[in-house]
């Protein structure tokens, strides 16, 4: 609770959630810094969650909470990057002190990004005033899908009639690989290899997570052009895009 009025103080905003969905939901909307996960879950454990979330969001930075030591856990935790791991009771000032270093982190990188973005603009404008050929800067990976959407890959984001929507580090790995492979049919286990570059781990189902990421790409998909599917699944076989 003194934690709470902590964070409210400093105007951090916290938003509890019990189901996956709904975690995953929150996520998607790339407003979130840090996340705290209980390794105990009712649903699933925490610790398989946590591998999800650091599979779909590598940048968003995961604190693992338990009430007891677990080695298995332990050594996940080190392979998903975690900030840290933390056994309840857990001192207050520490925790303040993670969210606020998690927060350092993001703020740095969305300037980072905004400087990128400011730059590119000036660099844009100064070709134009002086006549300057295009072929002598770095082109950017754009790919215009229709007479209104363009899929910028290198900012990671669809753009349709000016609108942005913001993809995933994993939803722009998956659409530059379905862009560059159109009419191809991919398997599960095509796309989990793509995506992640190793087997999948004890315990995890391929099709579940490949299912969940191709899913939320779809929806993205559909949304800047005008709900058609552009993802199809290809029964018993897999995924094909065809645009």
């Amino acid at each position: 609770m003194e934690l709470k009025k902590s964070l409210f103080k400093k105007r951090f905003s916290i938003l509890q959630v019990d189901t996956r969905d709904h975690a995953f939901s929150l996520l998607d909307q790339g407003e979130c810094f840090l996340v705290f996960l209980e390794l105990a879950l009712p649903e699933q454990g925490g610790a398989l969650l946590m591998e999800e979330i650091y599979q779909a969001y590598p940048d968003i930075p995961i604190v693992l909470v338990t009430t007891e030591e677990s080695l298995d856990a332990a050594i996940r935790a080190i392979r998903c990057n975690v900030l840290d791991y933390i056994i309840k009771p857990a001192d207050q000032a520490m925790l303040l002190l993670l969210v606020e270093r998690a927060y350092s982190r993001y703020a740095y990188r969305r300037e980072k990004e905004k400087i990128i973005q400011i730059l590119e603009t000036s660099i844009e404008s100064l070709k134009h005033l002086y006549g300057v050929s295009p072929q002598v800067y770095h082109k950017r990976e754009e790919t215009e899908m229709t007479d209104s959407t363009i899929v910028d890959l290198e900012r990671g984001v669809l753009i349709k009639d000016g609108a942005e929507t913001a993809l995933t580090q994993v939803e722009r790995s998956l659409l530059f690989h379905f862009i560059e492979n159109p009419g191809r049919v991919f398997s599960v286990d095509e796309v989990w290899h793509h995506l992640y570059k190793e087997p999948p781990g004890e315990g995890h189902d391929p099709r579940h997570l490949v299912r969940t990421n191709v899913s939320r790409l779809r929806k993205k998909l559909k949304l800047v052009n005008n709900d058609k599917d552009w993802v199809i699944n290809v029964r018993g076989e897999g995924y094909t895009f065809e645009p």
